[in-house]
């Protein structure tokens, strides 16, 4: 009988280790997949959902081996707040589009959320964002245009300038992260090099967001690096980044491009008119009545709101802070702010700030876009959890670690 346990004991650890390596392969694999998110299958939405599938049916066998990770609660309580809003929304059909893809992202969060890592796992995962960040510079430089001067991902692969900055972010951090760590490798030229390459890259885009956002996102890395780390290094290393940007705009043949970078064409344009739909936005607050005020319009409700107040301009807000605020008042802004900051102080934690640094770039971004189920956002996200469960063993087997911890490891 006591034979018949131990042989039952073992087939489900053999079992569980093997559905949680093909968890963390297809989750590996969906990370380095992020440019097929610029693919569109009509009702489907992105080609990349299809690859969401793989992790979360894989991950779903491994429920309730762990406690959930907080940060996936953060989320859930986001989401859920996003569907009862549609109790109240001026526009049910929007809402309950936006709270499907809440709710998709969700799964994928939970099932991260429910998985133990060792250090390796987690450098697999990182470098799997980081592929990825290289396939999309790749990928622009062969199906991109240049369309009034700045750099688009157009025909088949399709995505805003402003959105597709952050999908290099990844690499940008990532090799700034080689180039500033002691290892002695020969490939830190490497690293300087597909650096610069990625930043060229955003700046040819012509998005000043974009650009905003990931010298926000070095500045972050490099200001929290290790603190070992001579503050002249440190110094250096960003001259260089911003000598390097300064050398590619004043190269740029094209005056509409590098006119874009000017303070006076930030200034006249108004943001590309964002400043005219902030102050509209923050005037439909003032104006509305209490209960919206605290409750909103509804999630996804922000053009209907403006088209039916009798406002000029119908588009979002180019602002996920202010967006929220008017679609879910300031109960949902607050929800939405302490996930937020819950996601950046456990990045923050990490001794390695890769995450931290990205997630500042993301939500750096987010001030001047709208980036609710943006999927390089939401894979940082799940990136923070994934770290969050890490577990630091002296004797590290690659993807043999068996799902959830023993006494003896708590210890």
């Amino acid at each position: 009988m006591n034979e018949y346990i131990k042989n039952k004991q073992f087939f489900i650890r053999e079992r569980a280790m093997t559905l949680r390596t093909l968890f963390i392969y297809s989750l590996g694999l969906y990370f380095a997949l992020l440019p097929l998110n610029a693919i569109n299958i009509g009702v489907l939405g992105s080609a990349l959902k299809i690859f969401a599938i793989l992790p979360i049916l894989f991950g779903a066998f491994l429920l309730g081996t762990k406690k959930i990770n907080k940060l996936v609660k953060y989320y859930f309580i986001y989401s859920v707040f996003s569907l009862i809003s549609i109790v109240w929304s001026i526009d049910d059909t929007m809402t309950i589009s936006r709270c499907i893809s809440y709710f998709q992202l969700f799964a994928l969060m939970l099932v991260a959320g429910c998985v133990n890592y060792q250090n390796n796992e987690i450098l697999f995962l990182k470098k799997c964002l980081t592929f990825s960040s290289i396939a999309s510079g790749l990928l622009i430089l062969v199906f991109g245009k240049f369309i009034e001067g700045r750099l688009w991902l157009t025909g088949i692969l399709k995505e805003d300038p402003n959105y597709f900055c952050l999908y290099l972010v990844f690499g940008i951090i990532y090799n700034l992260q080689e180039i500033m760590s002691k290892k002695k490798t020969r490939f830190k030229l490497i690293n300087g090099l597909l650096l610069l390459w990625l930043i060229a890259i955003i700046v040819f885009t012509g998005s000043r967001g974009g650009l905003i956002a990931t010298i926000i996102a070095v500045l972050s890395y490099v200001f929290f690096y290790n603190k070992k780390v001579a503050s002249a290094k440190k110094i250096l290393i960003l001259i260089l980044i911003i000598l390097f940007v300064y050398f590619v705009l004043t190269s740029i043949s094209s005056n509409m491009l590098r006119g874009r970078f000017t303070i006076d064409s930030i200034i006249s344009s108004g943001g590309t008119g964002r400043f005219e739909i902030w102050a509209q936005g923050l005037d439909l607050f003032k104006s509305s009545p209490l209960i919206n005020q605290m409750l909103g319009y509804g999630s996804a409700t922000i053009q209907t709101a403006f088209f039916t107040k009798g406002y000029p301009i119908t588009s979002v807000m180019h602002n996920m802070f202010l967006e929220t605020l008017v679609e879910l008042g300031v109960v949902g802004f607050a929800i939405y702010v302490a996930m937020v900051f819950a996601f950046l102080k456990v990045s923050f934690k990490n001794v390695d700030k890769f995450s931290f640094a990205v997630l500042i770039g993301m939500v750096a971004l987010s001030m001047s876009t709208s980036i609710y189920t943006f999927k390089p956002y939401i894979n940082i996200m799940i990136m923070i959890i994934c770290e969050g469960n890490m577990i630091i063993k002296k004797r590290e087997s690659f993807f043999l670690k068996p799902v959830g911890v023993t006494e003896n490891e708590k210890q």
